[in-house]
């Protein structure tokens, strides 16, 4: 996975597993445990919400800000 936003990115590596739904109409949660639930997208990430560059994270609270999850299955 990639967030992306302007010209700064981050690359978040996880994996898929049978028990995944993502079946929440309003939340995703890419998970480091192997923990699942309706809200899974992704667990055995590598990387958590802080370790997302400061100036994403910034940029993000702008509420006129627009980003970009890049979702990529191999």
């Amino acid at each position: 996975m990639e967030i992306i936003v302007d010209d700064m990115s981050f690359i978040i590596l996880g994996r898929g597993d049978l028990k995944l739904m993502a079946s929440d109409t309003k939340d995703i949660v890419i998970r480091k445990s192997n923990f699942c639930c309706p809200r899974t997208l992704s667990i055995s990430c590598d990387k958590a919400a802080s370790d997302i560059p400061i100036g994403i994270v910034r940029k993000l609270r702008n509420p006129e800000a627009r980003g970009l999850l890049r979702i990529t299955a191999e």
